[in-house]
């Protein structure tokens, strides 16, 4: 799955985000968890914590 179109992101569980509660950060596959580690630095500094717990969970 490396193109996630809207209504493919529309489906994913809220546990697919980075950030769930805002829904950013989509990592439904290997290339995407890789992008969000790549644009980590554009989220904001009260949500790197959670964003960071959450790409490690799934780099694994």
């Amino acid at each position: 799955m490396h193109k996630l179109d809207i209504t493919k992101r529309r489906e994913l569980n809220n546990s697919e985000f980075g950030l769930p509660q805002e829904r950013a950060f989509p990592m439904p596959d290997a290339a995407h968890v890789r992008t969000a580690e790549a644009y980590f630095r554009y989220a904001p500094d009260t949500e790197k914590t959670e964003l960071a717990r959450n790409i490690l969970l799934k780099a694994k």
